[in-house]
């Protein structure tokens, strides 16, 4: 899989724990194993995203098992749909 810088639109390159782009342009890929692209300029506040505490109660939330049904029926859909042996998705907009 490829990723295209979103300010220079040059190639991205994986880097250990980051995403590059030959203008030196970095992403870098959360622990959990996303790249945020977008850049922080373009996001509306100076902190942007989630602080610490929301994304403690987002994993709690999730760990409780909420979204187990629809995460099961999102596993089999996808069984049914991809192409045999892939490995890699692309999640685009999911919020």
């Amino acid at each position: 899989m490829s990723y295209q810088c979103p300010l220079c639109h040059q190639p991205l390159h994986h880097q250990q724990q980051q995403w590059r782009c030959q203008n030196n342009h970095q992403f870098d890929q959360a622990k959990e194993g996303y790249v945020n692209l977008m850049p922080v300029h373009h996001k509306s506040s100076k902190n942007p995203g989630d602080n610490k505490e929301m994304m403690q109660a987002r994993r709690q939330f999730l760990e409780a098992g909420h979204y187990q049904l629809m995460r099961e029926n999102t596993v089999k859909l996808l069984a049914a749909h991809l192409p045999e042996n892939s490995q890699k998705i692309l999640d685009i907009g999911c919020g």
